[in-house]
């Protein structure tokens, strides 16, 4: 087999692997075998005790495949991968079983057909697992991807999740349908494998996310999706390998008997992972109060950056993006092939790309790889979990040497030796840095991530340009394009779509039609208004100041770690993976474009598990309670899986930006001591619950002191009110430091009483507003629970500034 044709029976296998189980879907929508594929399935399928053949869905995907992207033998991979005849389905089939982390060569009872049209996905949140608390199951509509996440929460019920009538979208005759009308668009230009995989991949990606891999004898818990993509992760590995067709016998055999056997448990794969070092210091540790240009910039870089550094290693093993495992918060894992170079070339990548991060950014930032090996063994249910932690602690340990392979390769003096002149140089305004040019006020670099702001404000399609590498590690780095075209790559961010087919569109899961053929699509969480904090600051209700509000998800490595129990597969974690990530990327902005929030916000950075936002801090407390509702439906409500806040209110319009970020940082940790599940507002830990209700009391408070017109009260009430209300807060604070022996809340009972006489002359309505007061702020003759937080809240919204 010459070279051309090796590709082609590679590329083959590929896109069976990534198609293998589209036939699952198929039959979900009630599709039937024809005659000609009944033929076929007496041939290609394994057979029950009673003689009839079983696993009638790798028919239909053999069939998708010939007559919607025929590539090679791909079909013929596809049609025979539960009966295998020869080296390449049996490639297939053994990459089957390791993504789902068993054997799957058990009887389906194809009898039952019409009983999964009735099942929907199990959300994976309803699956975790964590000190013996189950939740009980909820489930995916079943509905394609899209940026309205309010409609693809779980539901509680089967019946709100999918529809046996199939004109309705939550159906799978309906999505199945609309798949169908897409997929014969893909091969419309005639593409070059590598886009028509990619077009595949986001294609399952838009349509198979919520629909169910099995469903037969095991529960639909796990996304068709995640299923196909890590099988032609791990078959384009084992394909890799070149392994003795014997050897593959052996390693299915070994996962028949429980995974014994020496084939399974050798090291065949490495799982690898990226983590950026020194994100919170770059992003964050900007001088200037004019920064806020430049800060969505400065995220998206870091994005791309771990993007790209994850596409320049598939590159070098000639990997496609299904072996990108998962990508998000700076972090990056990838699936490769274990074999006798790969370590030295992950050590060269590593040299690589490290000596161009240290040129660019002086030891600010770095990218710490690292990697385990992984056996067939280490697929099973219960093993992948423990893969995991044991690549996280590497990851530490590496993270404390990370610029090792600069100091390997005899360039100490460019680690330890000073990078700046010194003296009486000016610096950039924005990091710091010392500048080139005295007639500057930015140096480039911070000119250019402003640049790369606005361009990303505007773009609807961004164009991944692969080109030549560049010498720039060596002439120097000024832009942060220039980094890219390091490794070998140009990104373009555009308003008009040019034609270039490896473009992406941004923010729409729509890229597929007649007029236009795009190889994917690309959520983001950017959103930016164009002003300064200062007018952040100024659209503020009551007093003018801007605020930081960082939130994340709570116990997340134990979620990992032990939340699935003895189900960590790859296709469940890196499904877990996917969707936390998804949230981040894609309900946040949906938050900061709504109509109230416009132009008061500024995501900084959302993505992975956290999220960083500037914006006018009468609106920040609104905006982290959205967010925080949004993430519990998104989490089918489980009890363990919650999110924590901080918000920091800057003391005046000036306050540095990395000020701001490492106090609300500290308002974070409060947050999370002890139980966590909270937020921290006016340096107060609160339950999401308790600040829902301090709000309601807010409120009442504000319209006492500005009534709109239509209120009751006859007139508005002083500003003594929170006088009043600070004073019994002070007595109750001294009460507890026993410092005075008796409660005086009838002070505050009177002094209400005759504020509310003063300003109603209804004696019903005096008598009612009272009882109300006493209602709101007082409980079994005490002051309600943080009752100076809402009084404070109060305070801020209702304080006039010009």
């Amino acid at each position: 087999m010459d070279e051309k044709d090796k590709d082609s029976m590679r590329q083959a296998v590929i896109l069976a692997a990534l198609m293998h189980d589209i036939g699952k879907f198929a039959q979900r929508a009630g599709e039937k075998l024809n005659e000609q594929e009944k033929n076929l399935a007496e041939i290609c399928c394994p057979k029950d005790t009673n003689g009839y053949p079983t696993h009638l869905h790798a028919v239909l995907s053999g069939s998708f495949i010939e007559k919607m992207c025929k590539w090679g033998l791909a079909e013929n991979i596809a049609y025979y991968h539960h009966y295998p005849k020869n080296y390449h389905q049996k490639i297939l089939q053994l990459s089957d079983w390791l993504s789902c982390g068993e054997r799957r060569d058990r009887a389906e009872g194809e009898s039952t057909i019409d009983e999964i049209k009735k099942e929907p996905l199990i959300s994976i949140f309803s699956q975790i697992k964590i000190d013996e608390k189950e939740n009980k199951d909820y489930y995916c509509p079943v509905l394609s991807l899209s940026q309205d996440i309010d409609r693809l929460k779980p539901v509680s019920k089967k019946e709100e999740a999918i529809s046996q009538n199939s004109d309705e979208q939550n159906s799978f005759e309906f999505q199945w349908k609309s798949f169908l009308n897409e997929a014969y668009l893909m091969k419309k230009d005639n593409p070059e494998f590598t886009i028509l995989y990619s077009r595949l991949s986001f294609l399952l990606e838009k349509y198979t996310l919520f629909i169910p891999s099995s469903a037969y004898r095991d529960k639909p818990e796990i996304s068709l999706y995640h299923h196909l993509k890590s099988t032609a992760a791990i078959a384009t590995c084992i394909y890799d390998l070149h392994l003795k067709e014997s050897e593959i016998d052996s390693m299915l055999n070994g996962i028949r008997n429980d995974y014994k056997g020496d084939e399974v448990s050798k090291e065949r794969f490495l799982l690898v992972g990226g983590d950026i070092s020194g994100i919170q210091d770059f992003i964050y540790s900007v001088t200037s109060s004019n920064a806020l240009k430049g800060l969505r910039g400065r995220s998206f870089y870091l994005q791309l950056l771990s993007e790209t550094v994850a596409r320049y290693i598939l590159d070098r093993f000639c990997l496609t993006q299904s072996n990108l495992l998962s990508c998000g918060g700076g972090h990056f894992s990838l699936l490769l092939p274990k074999t006798d170079d790969s370590d030295r070339i992950l050590l060269e990548l590593n040299s690589e790309v490290n000596e161009m991060m240290f040129r660019a950014h002086k030891g600010t930032l770095a990218i710490v790889l690292s990697s385990v090996g992984m056996s067939c063994k280490d697929f099973g249910r219960e093993k992948y979990g423990s893969v995991l932690d044991k690549l996280g602690k590497k990851q530490l340990y590496e993270k404390r040497r990370k610029f090792k392979t600069l100091i390997i390769k005899n360039q100490k003096t460019q680690v330890f030796d000073p990078y700046e002149v010194g003296g009486e140089k000016k610096a950039c305004e924005i990091c710091g840095e010392e500048l080139s040019e005295e007639n500057r006020d930015k140096c480039s670099l911070c000119e250019s991530f402003e640049e790369l702001s606005a361009e990303i404000r505007r773009a609807k399609y961004i164009e991944i340009h692969k080109i030549e590498k560049t010498g720039r590690i060596l002439e120097g780095i000024r832009r942060y394009s220039d980094i890219f075209e390091v490794l070998g790559y140009n990104y373009r961010f555009v308003s008009e779509y040019s034609g270039y087919p490896v473009s992406l569109v941004l923010n729409s899961v729509k890229f597929l039609s007649e007029d236009n053929l795009f190889a994917g699509f690309r959520m983001e969480s950017f959103y930016s208004p164009e002003g300064t904090l200062e007018d952040i600051a100024n659209s503020s209700d009551g007093i003018k100041k801007w605020g930081a509000l960082r939130m994340d998800v709570d116990n997340l490595s134990t979620i990992f770690k032990e939340g699935l129990g003895g189900n960590t597969s790859i296709s469940r974690i890196n499904m877990l993976s996917y969707l936390l990530s998804f949230f981040f990327s894609v309900q946040i902005k949906k938050i900061a474009e709504e109509e109230g929030n416009r132009d008061k916000i500024c995501v900084v950075y959302s993505g992975g598990d956290d999220l960083f936002i500037l914006g006018s801090w009468s609106y920040l407390p609104y905006v982290a309670v959205s967010i925080n509702d949004s993430f519990r439906d998104f989490v089918s409500q489980h009890p363990r899986i919650t999110l924590s806040g901080g918000i920091y209110l800057a003391p005046d319009k000036k306050f540095p930006v990395y000020q701001a970020a490492r106090e609300s940082g500290e308002e974070l940790k409060k947050a999370k001591k002890g139980i966590k599940n909270k937020i921290t507002f006016f340096e107060t830990p609160l339950l999401w619950e308790e600040l829902k209700e301090l709000s309601k009391i807010k409120d009442k408070i504000v319209g006492l002191i500005k009534p709109e017109k239509d209120d009751a009260l006859d007139t508005k009430m002083p500003r003594a009110l929170l006088t009043m209300l600070y004073s019994s807060w002070k007595d109750k604070l001294l009460i507890e430091q026993k410092k005075i022996s008796m409660s005086r809340i009838w002070r505050l009972l009177y002094g209400l009483r005759r504020l509310v006489n003063r300003y109603l002359k209804d004696d019903e309505s005096r008598m009612k507003l009272a009882q109300e007061l006493r209602d709101d702020f007082i409980v079994n003759l005490e002051l309600k629970q943080n009752l100076d937080i809402a009084v404070r809240w109060a305070d801020y919204l209702t304080r006039e500034e010009k």
